[in-house]
């Protein structure tokens, strides 16, 4: 019986090595997360809910993610996502930028680089050494609050990814030598930039200067799988439904109380019971 175990064990462990067809990362630090709640900050923010943004929209595509510390290794990545790096060290920073000079693509979001170890503001202004990697410069930050007692407000944007929706946090950013793919239709930040994208090496590299409803974030993120050339296990992903490619093993499970349907490429439309699951041959 315990022969079983075992073999699924090993079968993971192959799948864990080679993963999917583009490996995604996202970093996660915990000096920020202690330091971007501090009463000190702009506005108050949730780092945890900030890294669950990305990381749920990646889920919902059945997109494999890895979590990554702040100065990598990133050798290997296709896909770099820095949700919020307030404090960053110059080895973090080297190695980040690093991502889009070998081909891969980096993505940056707000409160990221705005101080150092020793909390000092970096002499070249927030983002620090990545400014130049990503073509902008943040000017000012610009965070979106409530009237008391009222609802949070919601700040429009359009380009090229289409309408999207934000809130919480908004920038005076200069797209240096960027393109501009997302600007504020709302507000004092009005026109500014709001999403830009920079190629860079062989690569490239996105800055989000706000923070995406998930609407938005979805979309955002499928242009991002598009371009690092990932290839998802599902036609039309489910929500409730998590389809993972391991290897030569693809593990279908359904995390709700109600019947779910989900077609699995190469196994066509796959119907599963309330809470089951299927292991299919990859």
């Amino acid at each position: 019986m315990r022969r079983r175990p075992r073999r699924a064990a090993a079968r993971l462990r192959r799948g864990a090595r080679r993963g999917g067809t583009a490996r995604i990362g996202i970093v996660f630090d915990w000096d920020s997360w202690w330091l971007l709640e501090q009463e000190s900050t702009p506005t108050r923010l949730d780092y945890l809910s900030l890294v669950q943004d990305w990381y749920r929209a990646f889920w919902a595509r059945d997109a494999v993610v890895d979590f990554l510390p702040a100065d990598g290794p990133f050798d290997g990545y296709d896909l770099v996502v820095v949700p919020a790096l307030h404090v960053a060290d110059g080895a973090a920073l080297t190695a980040l930028a690093a991502v889009p000079e070998r081909g891969g693509r980096l993505v940056v979001g707000f409160m990221t680089g705005v101080l150092d170890r020793d909390l000092r503001v970096p002499a070249e202004g927030y983002l620090g050494s990545l400014a130049g990697v990503l073509g902008v410069r943040v000017e000012e930050f610009a965070p979106v609050a409530p009237a008391p007692g009222g609802p949070a407000p919601v700040l429009r944007l359009s380009g090229a990814l289409g309408e999207l929706t934000a809130g919480t946090w908004a920038e005076f950013t200069h797209a240096v030598d960027a393109e501009v793919r997302a600007s504020f239709d709302d507000g004092v930040v009005r026109s500014w930039p709001a999403v830009t994208r920079r190629g860079t090496g062989s690569g490239d590299a996105w800055y989000v200067a706000t923070r995406l409803d998930a609407p938005s974030m979805d979309r955002l993120v499928g242009v991002l799988l598009d371009g690092v050339g990932a290839e998802t296990p599902t036609a039309e992903p489910n929500e409730r439904v998590e389809v993972v490619r391991r290897g030569d093993t693809v593990f279908v499970i359904n995390h709700s109380a109600e019947e779910q349907s989900v077609t699995v490429h190469g196994h066509g439309r796959r119907t599963l019971a309330p809470h089951g699951t299927e292991v299919l041959p990859g």
